[in-house]
């Protein structure tokens, strides 16, 4: 589940893992834990991390700006990874990379269309990595083959790693970290960076137009994909296609 929020949330038992990607002013949090309350103190780039507990509770304490996202009981216990890695509690955590996630995120749900999914089960991995000392393995060769082939037989529509996950046989959890380790990108940017080659592809080979290729390509629309194909690629796509095919008016 993935969502946007700000201002107070009323304290209540965390079921499963809660992942709050602090885009906000900063904020203090209280929280329940171990027969006393707990405090700290949240700001731009924090994640909040709340494993389920019987008297894990939290309590944000001002308005600021939040994505939630969360993994319930069933899918963490059935992640042995996971399970294993994130401790019951709550747990504070900071890194640019969280604040720069979240707004990503935040963005794709103002969206009429959530087309995020991907990139909010990246955002999760990169936080709960934090916990994966001692519970790494790393993908084999034939793994990470499979995981790639997938995605490049997939480049038409965004695709989920609980299902290059399963496709590969290892959970979700496990498959995030691995793939980051083998390739230096997450699955969201490497699957991203496949279907912006096989835009280039289209632009260059074809006579379809930018709107047709977005939608090809599995964007929400034509302007989503000219910002990131120009964020990634340096150029639009109308002057890349221009330059590509020689016209010498450019």
């Amino acid at each position: 589940m993935v969502a946007e929020g700000s201002g107070l949330v009323a304290e209540r038992p965390v079921d499963g893992i809660e992942v709050y990607l602090h885009v906000g002013p900063r904020l203090g949090i209280t929280w329940y834990e171990g027969g006393a309350w707990q405090s700290g103190i949240t700001r731009p780039g924090c994640a909040v991390v709340v494993r389920n507990s019987a008297f894990s509770q939290r309590l944000w304490d001002g308005e600021s700006r939040f994505v939630r996202v969360g993994l319930s009981r069933t899918t963490v216990e059935d992640d042995d990874d996971l399970a294993k890695a994130v401790p019951a509690g709550c747990h504070l955590i900071e890194r640019d990379l969280f604040l720069h996630l979240g707004r990503l995120i935040g963005h794709e749900l103002e969206k009429p269309f959530f087309e995020g999914d991907l990139l909010a089960e990246t955002a999760v991995a990169a936080v709960l990595a934090r916990f994966a000392a001692g519970h790494q393995r790393d993908l084999s060769d034939g793994e990470l083959r499979t995981a790639i082939e997938y995605m490049l037989d997939n480049t038409d529509f965004p695709i989920r790693i609980a299902e290059l996950a399963q496709f590969v046989g290892r959970s979700p959890f496990a498959f995030a970290r691995g793939f980051k380790r083998a390739t230096g990108l997450t699955p969201y940017q490497f699957s991203l960076r496949l279907r912006i080659e096989r835009a280039k592809t289209l632009l260059r080979a074809s006579g379809h137009d930018s709107a047709r290729i977005a939608v090809t390509m599995g964007f929400h629309d034509e302007s989503h994909f000219s910002r990131t194909f120009k964020r990634l690629v340096g150029s639009s796509p109308s002057r890349w296609r221009r330059v590509a095919r020689g016209d010498r008016n450019d």
